[in-house]
């Protein structure tokens, strides 16, 4: 099915159900920037493989959004589609929400699937679309009916990161944690943030591609943990070592209906720029919402000494892995060309020899000449291209160890530069040099 195809089957929904527009924005239920195919949504739909972008569908126009990283990606894959690119960022693009509120009419419903759209911003969403008389419905899910081929939900085993590497226990963790909650009322805590779950109870998993983690929710209280997970990723000795940190396992799908058995009077901290509106709705209404940044962001900010060791022990063993790439791609023969692509599976093999190595942190980034302009390009066979002996070539690239995880990137010159090549690079260069010397005031943050 293409995508003038799927745009139709979309429409009809739409129409059946009056719904003028239909925003299908990038995310999951945990509001992962990297997810499992599954959700992959706005990927299915548009044909744009970028991490970032909204797809808006109304009557008759079909309109992404995305973020200059992606603008030459993003015009380059959605070309003879239906889809017309907005350049996000740029002064003339407003938001799709602006958007929307200028070119529909009063009394017009715009719909999306609250599952996968923050709290927050349906908070706002629905402030601008009612200041013009329209309506939100944020419990609709088009996608699902007529995604026919949709990728299952990834099973990965769950494991436990041991607290050799860790630096602290999974108790230690909740009881921090469970301070927190103290000091702010709470008894119960709301965690959908997969990064957060992965760092408080040190279980890791292969989920998303590149990315150590597991699809799971977590509901702490003053006194146990809940872990909503897939049953098939947990086994007998991963249950019996969390059963001895007062910690149960679930289905994954169980979450809403928990929510909505709070005990009465029950006080819920949560995050609502992370938590879905689907699961705030879910809530009891005789329980009261504590609204926060999740706890275990800011305790993971705070490395203690062996993960600061252990970071240390990381750049050490990637650096290893670079030089003799870097080495072997200055001292490569004229025998057996390298392309992109195999300088991409090179660098993994002398990544792959390091202690506690397991994965690549991200896709590599192998690119040569005018490809290293391209923001986020990716290799494929079609735009594989060999690399000569002249020539920009940019290497972006990490990895994850056990130790720790690592994005490097090296842009080197594969011959004699030109003068303009060298002007380039020299002002790249001043600009970090002057970034890395800037001096900044004491509570300067970095956002």
């Amino acid at each position: 099915m293409n995508t003038k195809e799927k745009l139709v089957r979309l429409r009809k929904k739409m129409a059946n159900l009056n719904i003028a527009a239909f925003v299908v924005p990038t995310a999951d239920p945990h509001q992962s920037e990297y997810m499992a195919d599954h959700w992959q949504a706005r990927r299915w739909l548009t044909g744009f493989t970028g991490s970032a972008g909204v797809a808006v569908v109304t009557k008759n126009q079909a309109i992404l959004w995305t973020d200059s990283r992606y603008w030459l990606q993003a015009a380059s894959q959605i070309k003879g589609s239906s889809f017309e690119l907005f350049r996000q960022g740029e002064s003339e693009v407003p938001e799709f929400d602006v958007w929307l509120s200028q070119i529909l009419s009063k009394s017009d419903t715009i719909a999306m699937d609250g599952h996968v759209v923050s709290a927050a911003n349906v908070k706002k969403y629905k402030r601008r679309f009612e200041q013009k008389g329209m309506i939100l419905a944020s419990d609709v899910d088009l996608i699902s009916d007529i995604w026919a081929d949709r990728p299952p939900m990834p099973v990965s085993r769950a494991w436990i990161l041991s607290e050799t590497y860790a630096g602290r226990t999974r108790a230690q963790k909740l009881a921090q944690i469970r301070d927190t909650m103290a000091k702010t009322g709470a008894d119960t805590h709301l965690m959908t943030t997969l990064d957060d779950i992965a760092w408080t109870f040190n279980l890791r998993g292969e989920d998303v591609r590149n990315t150590p983690v597991n699809l799971a929710f977590a509901l702490v209280t003053l006194e146990r943990a809940i872990v909503f997970i897939h049953p098939e990723k947990v086994d007998g000795p991963l249950a019996a070592r969390f059963e001895q940190d007062r910690i149960d396992f679930c289905p994954y799908g169980q979450l809403k209906q928990t929510l909505g058995r709070l005990a009465k009077g029950a006080r819920i901290l949560l995050d609502p720029n992370t938590v879905s509106y689907a699961f705030v709705q879910a809530v009891s209404p005789e329980t009261r919402i504590i609204e926060r940044v999740n706890p275990a962001a800011e305790l993971k900010a705070v490395k203690n000494e062996i993960e600061i060791g252990h970071m240390r022990q990381t750049a050490v063993k990637d650096g290893v892995a670079m030089v003799n790439f870097l080495y072997w791609l200055e001292n490569r023969t004229d025998d057996a060309p390298v392309s992109e692509m195999s300088a991409a599976r090179t660098l993994f093999e002398f990544r792959k020899v390091q202690p506690d190595f397991f994965s690549n942190s991200f896709d590599p980034i192998m690119a040569y000449r005018e490809h290293s302009a391209m923001c986020h390009y990716s290799a494929t066979c079609e735009s594989d291209v060999v690399l000569e002996k002249q020539g920009m070539f940019l290497t972006d690239s990490g990895g994850n160890y056990l130790t720790g995880t690592t994005d490097i990137t090296r842009t080197v010159n594969l011959g004699i530069p030109t003068q303009q090549e060298i002007h380039d690079y020299t002002l790249v260069l001043k600009g970090h040099i002057a970034v890395a010397t800037a001096l900044f005031s004491r509570g300067t943050k970095g956002f």
